[in-house]
């Protein structure tokens, strides 16, 4: 969860210090399939937390540690659908032309959740090693 938050976070460093662009550059191959991991992963964790909703009855802790595991699913998910999307675009929808100009209008819409994704992974990251210390 942190690699995808630092990976998603990376344009947002790039456009305060430049020179990070080297950084960014050297982690652009990878970027998609770690996204794609990402995103499976998110997906898990929605459903886990779906299917553990006896959590919610169990004390604060477990509520309090449900609700992270919940918000850390839906921001790796989505964070690893938008660095997985070149991926996608390149095996899906590169095959017909509407469907890449399709894909380019829907990644545009999503870019723009992608740094407060990035950060609330970064966040939900980290509490959730300090948490899982706690518990």
């Amino acid at each position: 969860m942190l690699i995808c938050g630092f990976l998603g976070i990376t344009e947002w460093f790039v456009q305060r210090k430049p020179d990070a662009q080297k950084l960014a550059d050297a982690l652009a191959p990878y970027q998609g399939w770690i996204g794609f991991v990402g995103a499976f992963w998110g997906f898990w964790w929605i459903i886990y937390s779906l299917l553990n909703l006896r959590m919610l009855g169990m004390g604060f802790k477990l509520l309090l540690w449900w609700i992270t595991i919940l918000g850390s699913g839906v921001c790796l998910f989505g964070l690893g659908v938008i660095l997985g999307f070149n991926l996608l675009n390149q095996y899906v929808f590169s095959k017909n032309p509407k469907m890449e100009e399709k894909g380019a209008q829907l990644k545009e819409k999503l870019v723009t959740f992608q740094t407060p994704l990035s950060w609330g992974a970064l966040g939900l990251g980290l509490w959730s090693i300090v948490y899982s210390f706690m518990l």
